[in-house]
C-alpha cells in the first residue's frame, strides 16, 4: 500500500467516522429538543390547571355568596311588603281617628 493510498484511506475512514458521528449526534440533540418542548408543555398544563382549579373555588364562592344574597333579598322583599301594609293600615287609622276627632268637634 503506498504512502497516497494510506493517507486515504484514513482520511475516509475519518470523514466516514465523523459523517457517522455527526448522523446520531443531530437524532442526540433533536430527541433533547423534543424532550425539553415537552417538558414546557407539561410545565405549562400545570400552570394551566392550577389557574382552572382556582377559578373553579372562585366560581364556587361567588356562587355561594350569590344565593346567600338571593335569600336575603326574598326576606327584605317580604319584610318591605309587610311594612308597606303596616303603613297601609296605619294611613287608614289615621284617616278614622281625623274624621273621629272632627265629627267630636262638630258636635256640641
Amino acid at each position: 500500500m503506498s504512502t497516497i493510498e494510506m493517507v486515504l484511506a484514513i482520511l475516509g475512514s475519518n470523514g466516514v467516522t465523523s459523517y457517522l458521528t455527526f448522523l446520531f449526534s443531530k437524532k442526540k440533540y433533536l430527541a433533547e429538543a423534543n424532550l425539553s418542548e415537552l417538558e414546557n408543555v407539561e410545565k405549562s398544563i400545570a400552570i394551566y390547571r392550577g389557574m382552572v382549579e382556582d377559578l373553579g373555588q372562585r366560581i364556587e364562592i361567588l356562587s355561594k355568596n350569590m344565593q346567600t344574597l338571593r335569600e336575603e333579598r326574598e326576606e327584605v322583599v317580604a319584610e318591605n311588603t309587610a311594612l308597606k301594609r303596616k303603613v297601609g293600615f296605619l294611613e287608614r287609622e289615621i284617616q278614622k281617628l281625623k274624621r273621629n276627632a272632627q265629627n267630636d268637634n262638630s258636635t256640641p
